[in-house]
C-alpha cells in the first residue's frame, strides 16, 4: 500500500467537514502529512497580519521582514504548513489573496514508506491516534483509480495557442538580451468542471499522475478556496536545527572569474 494511498485515505476519513485542511506528499523521500482541524490561521496582506478569529490588524514594522514577524503570532511547539503568493513582489497585487498564509494544523499525520505506523506531530490526543490506527487498518481506495475518472480526459482543454506562446517566448529573449537574469513563461490552459465537483478527486487525479514531482499539496483555505498543486522546484524541510533540500542543477550563475567560478561550483 503507498503512502500517498494512505495519506488520501486519511483526509476522506478524516477531513471532509474541517475548514482547513492539507494534504503534502513528496514522494521521492516516500514521506507524506497530513493536518487536520486548524488550530490558528494567520494570514498577512499588505496592511499587515490578520489572525483567524481576531478583528485586529498587526501592522508589519517598518523594514521589518513577515517571516520574522510571523512567530510572534505562530506556536513554535506546533507544525507549521504556510503557502506564500508570487504577488508579494507584483506592483499589482490582488486585495481578495493574502501574501501569505499560515496554517497550524490541530492535529499533523506523517506517514512514511519505510514505517507502517503513522507519527505526530501535534498534541497527544490518545483519541486521535486510535481512531486514525483504525482507519489505517480499514479499506483504503487505490488512488490510481482516479485516474480513469470522467474528469481525467485529457480532451476539453483552452490555452492561448502555441503562436501566441512562442511570440512571448521571442519577447522574453529580447528582453533577456538587455537584462540578463531568468524568466519564466508559462502556458495557462483552463477547462470548466463539472458541477459541485469535488476538488480532492482533483488531487488525487493530480497526484497520482505527477509521480516524478517533487512534491503535491492540497489545501483548503476558509472562504471556500482550495489549492492544488506540484513543483518540480527545490523543496526544503526543516528538522529541530536541520535543514534539508535538494539541488536543482543550473541554478547558480557562471563567474567570469575561474577562480570565484570554481568556488562556487565546490
Amino acid at each position: 500500500m503507498s503512502v500517498l494511498s494512505r495519506i488520501i485515505h486519511l483526509f476522506r476519513v478524516f477531513a471532509q467537514n474541517d475548514d482547513c485542511t492539507f494534504v503534502m506528499h513528496i514522494p521521492q523521500v516516500d514521506r507524506a502529512w497530513f493536518g487536520c482541524g486548524p488550530a490558528r490561521v494567520v494570514t498577512y496582506w499588505n496592511d499587515g497580519f490578520r489572525i483567524a478569529g481576531d478583528t485586529s490588524v498587526y501592522p508589519l514594522p517598518d523594514g521589518g521582514s513577515p517571516w520574522i514577524c510571523a512567530r510572534r503570532f505562530l506556536s513554535p511547539e506546533q507544525p507549521c504548513f504556510f503557502m506564500t503568493s508570487p504577488d508579494r513582489h507584483r506592483q499589482m497585487k490582488d486585495p481578495d489573496v493574502p501574501l501569505i498564509f499560515f496554517i497550524q494544523p490541530e492535529y499533523e499525520v506523517t506517514l512514511d514508506g519505510c514505517d507502517p505506523e503513522p507519527s505526530y506531530s501535534c498534541r497527544g490526543d490518545t483519541t486521535f491516534h486510535r481512531q486514525v490506527r483504525e482507519a489505517m487498518r480499514s479499506k483504503v481506495k487505490q488512488p490510481e483509480l482516479a485516474k480513469h475518472h470522467p474528469i481525467a480526459d485529457m480532451s476539453g482543454w483552452e490555452s492561448q495557442g502555441d503562436d501566441v506562446l512562442l511570440h512571448r517566448i521571442e519577447q522574453a529573449v529580447t528582453i533577456l538580451k538587455e537584462h540578463p537574469g531568468k524568466m519564466i513563461i508559462a502556458q495557462a490552459f483552463q477547462r470548466d468542471c463539472v458541477p459541485d465537483m469535488d476538488p480532492f478527486l482533483l488531487y488525487e487525479i493530480y497526484a497520482s499522475r505527477e509521480v516524478g514531482c517533487a512534491a503535491s499539496h492540497f489545501l483548503r483555505i476558509p472562504g471556500g478556496a482550495v489549492s492544488i498543486g506540484c513543483s518540480p522546484e527545490n523543496v526544503f524541510a526543516l528538522s529541530g536545527d536541520e535543514l534539508v533540500f535538494d539541488v536543482i542543477a543550473g541554478t547558480r550563475p557562471i563567474m567570469e572569474d575561474q577562480e570565484d567560478d570554481s568556488r562556487c561550483e565546490a
